[in-house]
């Protein structure tokens, strides 16, 4: 089996991109049972986790560190699966795959979604509590101790501003519908800041959070976070999904579902709203994860339409930020689909 795993070496493919200042620099991160990492011109494939026939761990949603010197994932164990405690778990290990350290299997029966805080010591962890049914946010370091609890809502979605003293989330109301909450990273001042909203996004400068309405269709917004003030950026016909800033502030990505097209990655201008179709190829594009040098957008592809829990289908995508230049780093259908992250520079 693992040798199987191991083949995904074999089918890579050589990137055609010219190597750009961060190529050499940078890897991106994704996961496939374990974490691997490649580079953005499809060299240097390697596998940081210890082999799955010893640790028995599936990995989803490997994310680096804001100085790109470790990763966080969620790990599911297999032996948790077959005694019937089976729940995915939050862990961090260095950059070369040593020192794996599960934050909050200690704490809490199951851990979703995170993220890293800017300075690299904590994560927002969201965990539900089995025994009211709700999602709440808690603060935990990375380097161990108690986790701290943020929210008292259903919260989930949560994400750090760039300078660390606010985090934005999703709260459920009643009747199932998510609006957009920020709060203080010390739980002080909770407010709201629009209904009916989902996908909190900082943009780089942390004075604007962008989010969307609706379904089908379904409308891109953004916020100032100090006065309030709401305008609406592009409407999308399809289900939107992870917007996700340039590293200028100038565009957003995104990705969109339409039922008979499957899922496309999608740009917007944040000034004046000029809006294009990055993909449109047979099957799904999801994870749109810019490079540092806001040059390139990595992202998964599957050629199966339609669904983007189609797990072990998918492969590693660079394109440019204009959607030129498309280049496939992996030929093993193998990636979860659950995200990739791309080395920030240091």
């Amino acid at each position: 089996m693992e040798r199987a795993w191991l083949g995904i070496a074999a089918g890579l493919l050589a990137g055609t991109l010219a190597s750009a200042g961060d190529s050499a620099e940078t890897k991106i991160a994704f996961t496939s049972r374990g974490t691997w990492v490649v580079a953005p011109d499809g060299s240097g494939l390697e596998k940081l986790s210890a082999p799955y026939r010893r640790t028995r761990r599936t990995e989803l949603g490997a994310e680096w560190s804001p100085d790109g010197t470790r990763l966080a994932f969620r790990g599911y164990l297999e032996r948790d699966a077959l005694s019937g405690g089976a729940a995915y778990h939050v862990h961090v290990m260095n950059a070369d795959g040593r020192g794996v350290r599960n934050l909050t299997k200690r704490y809490f029966r199951e851990a979703g979604d995170f993220d890293w805080s800017p300075d690299g010591e904590r994560l927002v962890v969201d965990v539900w509590n089995e025994r009211i049914d709700r999602h709440r946010l808690h603060v935990i370091r990375t380097d161990g101790g108690p986790p701290r609890l943020l929210t008292r809502g259903d919260d989930f979605g949560a994400r750090w501003s760039p300078d660390g003293s606010t985090i934005a989330f999703n709260r459920f109301g009643r009747g199932g519908r998510a609006a957009l909450y920020a709060i203080s990273a010390d739980g002080s001042r909770l407010r709201r800041l629009a209904l009916r909203a989902n996908g909190p996004a900082w943009s780089p400068d942390g004075s604007t959070i962008a989010y969307f309405t609706g379904f089908r269709p379904a409308t891109i917004h953004l916020i100032d976070v100090e006065t309030g003030v709401r305008s609406s950026l592009a409407a999308q016909p399809g289900e939107p999904g992870e917007l996700t800033w340039s590293p200028d502030g100038g565009s957003i990505a995104y990705m969109a579902h339409r039922p008979r097209s499957g899922w496309d990655i999608h740009l917007v201008e944040t000034d004046g709203g000029r809006h294009r179709r990055l993909t449109d190829g047979r099957g799904d594009e999801v994870s749109p994860t810019w490079s540092p040098d806001g040059t390139r957008i990595a992202y998964e592809h599957s050629p199966i339409g339609g669904n983007v829990d189609n797990t072990g289908t998918y492969d590693v995508r660079v394109m440019s930020a204009d959607g030129t230049g498309k280049s496939r780093l992996t030929r093993c259908r193998c990636t979860s689909g659950g995200g990739i992250s791309w080395q920030p520079t240091g």
